[in-house]
């Protein structure tokens, strides 16, 4: 970890608000990303990367140091995600659009066959495509991975197998 972000979060959890925003600058694209690679659209996306942030600064005092502060912090967006994708009662419907005024890098886009994969994505289990998303499309390591879902690393890979197996699956269909 930077001595700044080591900085920055020992002033938040003692509530300086300039200190999080400086976190929320740092990590605020990755959050983002994963908040609308696991949900599938730019609306869901921004709640859940707004919720994330509010519940980080709520419970800084909780960070103890052990994981690193970004895996702490993208395990509140994946959970935040989860919660989310769980109490949807129909398939997400998949957009393209990106919020105005945020200044995040729109997801990247390969046209029809990008959608048709984003949608065989989105039909898959929670841990599957929350794996994928973090090895695959985000390229993290399967150790790394692990740390943000709360899971070995060894387990992340055989989500990502089972997983890919099952987006070939879908996608001949």
């Amino acid at each position: 970890m930077a001595d700044t972000e080591v900085s920055l979060i020992a002033r938040a959890v003692e509530g300086d608000e300039r200190a999080f925003e400086g976190l929320v600058e740092g990590h605020k694209d990755m959050v983002y990303n994963i908040a609308y690679r696991m949900l599938g659209n730019a609306e869901d996306a921004m709640d859940a990367f707004q919720e994330t942030f509010i519940s980080a600064y709520r419970n800084m005092s909780r960070f103890r140091g052990d994981a690193k502060f970004s895996t702490w912090l993208y395990r509140i967006a994946l959970n935040r995600c989860r919660d989310m994708l769980a109490s949807r009662r129909t398939r997400p419907a998949f957009e393209s659009i990106h919020e105005e005024g945020f200044d995040a890098p729109a997801p990247r886009s390969g046209g029809e066959s990008d959608t048709d994969v984003q949608e065989a994505l989105g039909s898959l289990s929670s841990d599957y495509r929350t794996a994928i998303t973090l090895h695959c499309i985000m390229e993290y390591s399967y150790d790394e991975a692990g740390d943000i879902m709360g899971i070995p690393g060894g387990t992340v890979k055989t989500y990502v197998h089972r997983g890919k197996q099952e987006l070939r699956k879908i996608l001949e269909r």
